[in-house]
């Protein structure tokens, strides 16, 4: 079984560096670019996917269509892939990768990037056990009718994508959810319980 992932281009908040959960945020020029530059990578491949799942975020659509060509009617919109919803701390500074660019932010960011077992969701937020739970019966209902040689693509978003590994791997420990990172339309392959780039 092989699913492929894909994170959407980038977006002006991502280049902004701030928290992007279900605001609908387009791709901003560098993401149309790294979009078709996956396109290319995909061709070069001869990489054909016969089922696409797509959040319904613009952002995703958008990417997937490009990416892989195929028309957003040839896709399946699957609300469970949507981003992490972050209520009111949508648009707040974070980061993932330096604990000491991070050092300047409130507890609660902090943690969200480097402690998510500590992260307290703020009320009409998610926490990351909501999007595992989600994620995970996506999963429950789509390994089953995947056959052998049969390509799946999943076009989502960075924290969803990460909840989809989370469940693929069996994780237990929340601390480990961010490992390893999706980037901005780099294309990744799970299969036979490893994740790797193309």
């Amino acid at each position: 079984m092989t699913i492929y992932m894909i994170r959407h281009g980038e977006t002006e908040w991502n280049a902004r560096h701030v928290l992007q959960g279900t605001a609908d945020i387009p791709l901003n020029h560098t993401g149309r670019k790294q979009a078709q530059a996956l396109a290319r990578e995909i061709q070069t491949q001869n990489l054909h996917f016969d089922r696409i799942y797509v959040s319904p975020l613009g952002r995703a659509r958008e990417t997937a269509h490009i990416a892989t060509g195929e028309p957003e009617e040839n896709m399946i919109i699957e609300p469970r892939l949507i981003e992490i919803e972050f209520g009111p701390l949508e648009e707040s500074p974070y980061e993932l990768r330096d604990p000491e660019a991070a050092a300047n932010l409130p507890e609660n960011l902090f943690n969200f990037g480097f402690y998510p077992e500590f992260y307290v969701p703020p009320e009409g937020a998610e926490s990351f056990q909501d999007v595992i739970r989600r994620t995970g019966e996506f999963l429950d209902e789509l390994l089953p009718t995947i056959r052998p040689q049969e390509k799946v693509l999943l076009v989502s978003h960075g924290c969803a994508l990460h909840g989809v590994l989370y469940n693929l791997d069996a994780k237990t420990d929340l601390n480990t959810f961010w490992k390893p990172l999706f980037g901005n339309c780099k294309l990744m392959e799970w299969k036979d319980g490893n994740l790797s780039s193309t």
